[in-house]
């Protein structure tokens, strides 16, 4: 590891950075106690030059010790450049939002289990898979402050269930982990066509997060019958009812999720496919369901992201372990392939969406990481705009990638 080096010098070598993972500390020195060695630092110790708000990493960088320039200069100190042709800076990337989300959600205590986390996924990256999928993408949520991201296997299938064993070694016998071997196992099948995500929720002031598989793309690589069967045999193995999951005939299933939350408890979210459906469809099949859940955000949802007919929605219908239906979910997937308008109508829709809800908070959250994104030469682009709706309460998640 190497300390007090700037990001400009650690090309390639970003991840051995030692201030990436120092956590906040209390100080007792002979004179005075630091009740915050991090400000400290970063505010008497360290220093920024006149071209370090040019540079990639500025926002997380520390700078030098500030003595170093004043003897030196800041000549040898050249901002780091954005280009996604190379791994190095896609990883650049993700670690400038995963400490930005860090910080914004004050999971620093948790900081370094979040970095090895995204060492694991990220062993072995190949940045010309992005040409051809985003790989990664984090979200927000209008309900509670948490840092929650997603990494799919494209590209690395053979390598990705012991990357997904290994995230979950780290917390020794936190979660159910017989419980991921056993699902791996009965999902590799027929050449594991699908696409796995693993997904991860970090809400701030819990000990642990709550970790997540997805097994996505189904619906459009296996006949609805072959999928079908996997659910059941997903459900038995959860010890979930199947009868209970209210999937009929005609229901198309584009996805599953399986949610391990610390207590060895899990939870089963099944995805059930809307294809360009338009909002007056959509809303008498809303209507249809027998769910009494809060509908305020849902109302103005169907009103306002369903008009574009180049998109598809899904129906998320959330279990527990006794198979009680416990929340409803609606997305609007952006289909990068088919916007040729460089999002701005998504955009657009999104804040108009949000406006009519009433949630400030999201609207400063989406404002705060494109200033971030602005500054570090990114294009923050929406992936999915979603309303969830449960017994309780409803809330609003919103999915993003860059550029």
């Amino acid at each position: 590891m190497t300390e007090a080096i700037p990001y400009c010098f650690m090309r390639g070598y970003e991840g051995f950075i030692a201030e990436r993972i120092i956590p906040e500390t209390k100080i007792f020195d002979y004179q005075k106690v630091v009740e915050n060695f991090t400000k400290a630092r970063q505010a008497e110790g360290k220093a920024k030059g006149p071209k370090c708000q040019e540079c990639f990493f500025y926002e997380i960088c520390e700078g030098p010790w500030r003595e170093y320039p004043e003897k030196l200069g800041w000549d040898e100190f050249v901002p780091v450049r954005t280009n996604f042709k190379s791994a190095d800076s896609f990883l650049g990337a993700v670690r400038l939002s995963l400490d930005f989300l860090i910080f914004e959600n004050k999971l620093s205590k948790h900081k370094a289990t979040i970095h090895n986390i995204e060492k694991i996924i990220f062993s072995g990256f190949d940045a010309n898979w992005l040409s051809e999928n985003q790989k990664f993408d984090f979200s927000i949520s209008s309900e509670k402050n948490s840092l929650r991201f997603s990494y799919n296997n494209y590209g690395e299938k053979k390598n990705f269930e012991k990357k997904l064993l290994d995230i979950f070694g780290l917390f020794g016998k936190t979660y159910a982990a017989d419980a991921v071997k056993n699902l791996l196992a009965l999902m590799m099948f027929d050449g594991n066509k699908h696409q796995t995500t693993f997904g991860l929720e970090w809400v701030e002031g819990v000990k642990f997060p709550r970790l997540k598989v997805y097994f996505e793309e189904l619906f459009n690589v296996y006949p609805n019958e072959t999928v079908t069967k996997k659910l059941k045999e997903i459900c038995s193995l959860l010890k979930i009812n199947y009868d209970q999951l209210g999937a009929g005939k005609g229901e198309r299933i584009g996805a599953v999720c399986i949610d391990f939350a610390p207590s060895h408890s899990t939870k089963l979210k099944v995805y059930f496919l809307k294809r360009r459906m338009d909002g007056e469809k959509l809303a008498k099949a809303v209507k249809s369901l027998k769910f009494s859940g809060k509908k305020k955000f849902l109302e103005q949802f169907l009103k306002i992201m369903t008009s574009e007919k180049k998109v598809f929605f899904y129906e998320t219908k959330r279990f527990t372990e006794t198979g009680d239906l416990s929340s409803l979910k609606f997305y609007k997937i952006y289909e990068a392939n088919r916007i040729n308008d460089n999002f701005k109508k998504a955009w657009k829709e999104i804040k108009k969406f949000l406006g009519t809800t009433g949630e400030a908070k999201i609207l400063k959250q989406i404002s705060s990481l494109e200033s971030m994104c602005r500054k570090n030469n990114l294009k923050l682009y929406p992936v999915i705009a979603s309303v969830d709706n449960s017994n309780k309460d409803e809330n609003i998640d919103l999915y993003f990638s860059f550029k």
